[in-house]
């Protein structure tokens, strides 16, 4: 059993974000990730938070070292969120999608600050500034929620439609969304553990594909390999090696296994790898050459005699019987 080609036409290759050359904190270009979100509505959040900060500073009159140290914490997090898309997305992945690593950080620095503000008393604010900070603070907060309300309600709505939330556009698409049905139902069940089969119960078995959520993890050491855990520092697989230095490195890892997923919706092209080659970020390029390394490797050993013998394959996934 495989994946029906003909009644998904989703692929991967729809998954590739826009670039941005540099970030641009007040573009109000709309970015991949998020519902209809631009650097605009974060950076005004950031804007927004050390506004009020200052503000509440300003009009204490004793200070409270609690309060000065969740006030801290919370500034803290907002210059952490410049500091990561100005400096550290360009090391990684890029500034579109650094937003999906520093924005939950912006979220912990607004509860922090909401506890500052609420940690000091009412006698301990100048009470001709006391005013001045509650609308400044309400203001503030508002115009952040309307900022981000559409947002929000789109994220709802498609939950409701869709059954999911996730926020890259492609996967709005209703044949991501039958390919899900497909892949975290039974028949996906059966798919995936119909290949496990192949392999002896009780054996280590290392595994590449995108459904490995359904395979039976009690019947088999599973061995979970995907293309960003291939850029861990720690590995230390011989991806520029001959073919009989990576398969002693797997015997050496007590796996004579692989259940290799190659074809098939969720599977990335070779032209998919060779466009990410070229990215302007060097996290997405390792990651890229890393993905096709270990494939070709994959694909090397189950064709070439001598390294493996095929016990299992159904057109999109492939288990293989290291020698």
């Amino acid at each position: 059993m495989s994946v029906p080609e003909t009644e998904f036409m989703f692929s991967s290759e729809l998954h590739s974000a826009p670039i941005l050359p540099a970030w641009q904190p007040f573009s109000t270009e709309i970015l991949f990730y998020g519902f209809n979100v631009t650097n605009m509505h974060f950076s005004f959040f950031v804007l927004a938070l050390i506004t009020v900060s200052c503000v509440a500073a300003y009009s204490v009159r004793k200070p409270n070292p609690k309060s000065w140290m969740l006030l801290s914490a919370a500034l803290s997090l907002a210059i952490f969120y410049i500091i990561g898309m100005w400096i550290l997305a360009p090391m990684m992945s890029g500034h579109n999608a650094g937003v999906r690593y520093v924005g939950p950080v912006l979220i912990a620095g607004c509860a922090l600050f909401a506890a500052a503000v609420g940690s000091w008393e009412h006698g301990n604010l100048k009470h001709a500034r006391e005013t001045i900070l509650r609308w400044v603070t309400i203001i503030a907060g508002c115009s952040v929620l309307v900022a981000f309300a559409p947002s929000v309600l789109a994220r709802y709505e498609q939950a409701w439609r869709l059954g999911h939330a996730l926020a890259i556009p492609t996967l709005k698409h209703r044949d991501y969304v039958h390919y899900c049905d497909f892949v975290m139902g039974p028949r996906g069940r059966r798919w995936v553990q119909g290949a496990q089969a192949a392999i002896p119960a009780g054996e280590t078995a290392l595994v590449w594909t995108k459904a490995s959520f359904q395979l039976n993890y009690a019947r088999n050491n599973i061995v979970d390999v995907d293309p960003a855990g291939l850029t861990s520092p720690g590995l230390d697989f011989p991806f520029a090696s001959e073919l009989d230095a990576g398969v002693e490195y797997l015997k050496s890892q007590g796996t004579s296994n692989v259940l290799w997923q190659y074809a098939g919706p969720a599977v990335r092209s070779r032209k998919a790898m060779q466009f990410a080659l070229k990215n302007d970020f060097p996290r997405r390029r390792i990651i890229a050459l890393r993905h096709q390394q270990f494939v070709s490797f994959l694909s090397k050993i189950s064709t070439t005699d001598g390294y493996a013998d095929v016990i299992y394959d159904d057109g999109q996934i492939r288990v293989l019987r290291i020698k």
